[in-house]
């Protein structure tokens, strides 16, 4: 029998904004990392929404996001690795 693929280890949808990953490139550069800070995107993270105009890590702090007319709830934070 075969199983369906599911890529969503916690919840159904990654929430993520382009100031947080902003934020780690900043991070990165300045622990001396400025080869890993110019390579890495979104897509590393995954997310299935992707928000701009919030500060870095505000997404951490919503509860509700509203996107058109769907009224998502925001169930936590995500557990995600560390970029090491």
């Amino acid at each position: 029998e075969r199983c369906p693929v599911s890529l969503a280890d916690e919840a159904p949808f990654l929430l993520a904004s382009n100031a947080s990953l902003k934020d780690v490139r900043r991070r990165l550069f300045w622990k001396g990392r400025i080869g890993e800070s110019f390579g890495i995107d979104m897509r590393r993270f995954r997310p299935n929404i992707v928000v701009d105009g919030a500060l870095p890590w505000e997404e951490d702090t919503w509860k509700r996001i509203r996107i058109g007319k769907v009224e998502f709830q925001v169930w936590e934070r995500c557990g995600g690795g560390l970029v090491k």
